[in-house]
């Protein structure tokens, strides 16, 4: 071995009884973050050696102490009255230093060990911001991305962690050399939720998380516990109610139209039968009938029927009504009659001239 090559040509005539009394313990470590190795050797050793990846990185000697330290390399060194601890120290750690780390003992052999360094990426969920309808599955992606090694990836919805089955998980190596993780999830949610996507690594002390919400539509999300309302049963609902009241409106409005034009026309009575009505109802309460103005002007040459044979004496029609003479103009009355009549005339014989009973009589009314 190259450490024993080391150990010969320093120390040629060394011996020893030394013995592990505990060999350093595998160790992984964050990128850019510090790795620690301890090993215990009992009493009488003579030169302890650490190699990483078969290479000598430093050598610890009794009398001397350490030699040969490199780069980012360090040792603390703890001492009993029965035994001896070296304490290998690494520090800022890349991802060259990952591989087998070797704690020798002059003639006692080697105890080996591991370190890991890990990348940490970054963490998104690619539709951050979801609206899906009630109870319709919705997918949602996150991707780990600059990992090393895969990262492991899980689901929370609302605190609680979502079915293994619900989910699954593909890697690929990018030209880096880092793996990119991509989870997918499938979920039928009846409320909104919260939606957490997690990756995680054996160096972190935490997983990292990314956090999107589902908004759930076209319903009204209930309280927990409550059956939901359906957005289109009350669209339906409210639909066929404004149906039926604008329908009762209409039939209404039908029906009246109908009425309004089957209403007859007032008629207009005539004078005589205003008179009849009123003399009735009157008479039926016991009040006396009522005469009604008189509307126009009387024809003052008109009278009533005259039986046969008996005449009108114009002279005395005449001198009565005087003072409306004209109103009698347009009269029309047979030939004059002359003779010498001593009957149905005053003491005096007056001879004039008078009409037959039967003359045509005119009556002319002017109404105002």
């Amino acid at each position: 071995m190259r450490s024993l090559v080391f150990l010969a040509v320093l120390l040629p005539s060394a011996v020893g009884a030394a013995e592990f009394l505990q060999g350093p313990q595998n160790a992984t470590a964050l990128l850019s973050s510090t790795a620690k190795f301890n090993c215990t050797v009992s009493k009488d050793w003579l030169a302890l050696i650490w190699e990483l990846k078969d290479v000598p990185v430093l050598m610890i000697m009794p009398q001397v102490g350490a030699v040969g330290v490199f780069d980012h390399y360090d040792v603390q060194n703890y001492t009993t009255l029965d035994t001896f601890t070296s304490e290998l120290i690494i520090h800022n750690v890349s991802r060259q230093d990952s591989g087998p780390l070797t704690c020798g003992l002059l003639n006692a052999g080697n105890k080996d060990a591991t370190l890991s360094v890990e990348v940490p990426g970054g963490l998104e969920i690619l539709n951050n911001s979801l609206e899906v309808q009630w109870n319709q599955s919705a997918t949602v992606l996150c991707r780990a991305r600059g990992w090393y090694p895969s990262p492991g990836m899980a689901w929370m919805l609302d605190g609680s962690p979502a079915d293994p089955g619900s989910y699954s998980t593909e890697s690929s190596i990018d030209d880096t050399g880092l793996y990119v993780s991509t989870s997918t999830l499938l979920v039928t949610p009846t409320h909104n939720l919260t939606v957490e996507c997690q990756a995680s690594i054996p160096a972190l002390a935490a997983p990292l998380r990314a956090n999107a919400s589902l908004v759930v539509t076209e319903v009204l999300v209930p309280a927990p516990g409550q059956p939901r309302i359906d957005r289109t049963v009350l669209i339906a609902v409210t639909v066929s109610v404004s149906a039926a009241i604008l329908l009762v409106l209409l039939i209404i409005l039908i029906v009246f139209c109908c009425k309004r034009k089957r209403r007859p026309k007032p008629s207009y009575e005539s004078y005589e039968e205003e008179t009849r009505k009123d003399s009735q109802q009157r008479a039926q309460n016991g009040q006396a009938p009522q005469t009604l103005p008189i509307q126009g002007k009387n024809n003052l040459g008109f009278s009533k029927d005259t039986p046969a044979g008996h005449y009108y004496n114009i002279y005395a029609l005449s001198n009565s009504n005087r003072n409306q003479k004209n109103s009698m103009e347009g009269l029309e009355i047979p030939d004059v009659i002359q003779g010498n009549f001593n009957s149905n005339f005053s003491q005096t014989n007056y001879t004039g001239s008078v009409y037959p009973a039967g003359a045509k009589k005119v009556r002319h009314v002017t109404s105002v």
